[in-house]
């Protein structure tokens, strides 16, 4: 995979949040809410995957689009019901019935690591200190194309905010460290992230997801 190092002033832009006005997770986040909220469960989770290479791009221009052999993203909901701990997956077709994880307290680390989550931003792939020349601030950063990104929305009681993780930023390599890397990490954030991909990986590629119709 192409990867770029460059050397760029730092600018402001505007990220748009995994997601445009063609998929629907905001739609799932939102109904799925409301299911939870029926439940008095008020403290919940959502990571979102992209799936590239696997959608073709003149498809995603339908507003509904759908094809279940090409996945584009799909969304993990995890929350805790009573003393049970749960999984509940959708994709751009739609959700799959919920899953009863065994003892992965994953929401408890959550709910206690809160306060350190909503400071947590996992900084660049960063290759030397910044630096500033005629009054100008240049960065030192790498990235790579098509590396995997995480997309958070977190919900506690009337707390909601979200959060973004390129999964790059989290390498280093021996020839061109990442000074961030260490850092990065370290974070409350990542740590998470760390747990649901083990729970993914343990629960969704091993057993089959039963789609609702």
């Amino acid at each position: 995979m192409l990867k770029y190092i460059f050397i760029f002033l730092i600018i402001f832009s505007n990220l748009t949040f995994g997601q445009d006005s063609k998929d629907k997770t905001e739609s799932y986040i939102k109904k799925f809410r409301k299911e939870l909220k029926k439940k008095d469960v008020d403290d919940f989770f959502v990571v979102k995957h992209i799936q590239y290479g696997v959608a073709k791009l003149s498809n995603l221009n339908v507003k509904d689009y759908c094809d279940k052999n090409q996945v584009h993203y799909r969304i993990y909901v995890f929350w805790k019901e009573n003393n049970d701990y749960w999984l509940k997956v959708f994709d751009n077709c739609g959700g799959f019935t919920s899953i009863k994880l065994r003892n992965e307290k994953i929401v408890d680390f959550y709910v206690e690591n809160l306060e350190k989550i909503k400071l947590d931003e996992v900084e660049r792939y960063k290759l030397k200190p910044d630096s500033i020349v005629n009054g100008k601030k240049y960065s030192f950063h790498s990235t790579q194309s098509h590396s995997p990104l995480r997309y958070f929305w977190f919900y506690k009681d009337s707390v909601k905010f979200k959060k973004f993780i390129d999964k790059y930023d989290l390498t280093t390599r021996e020839q061109t460290p990442n000074i961030n890397y260490e850092k990065n990490n370290n974070l409350a954030l990542v740590k998470l992230n760390n747990l649901c991909e083990k729970i993914i990986e343990e629960y969704v590629k091993t057993e089959e997801l039963v789609r609702i119709k």
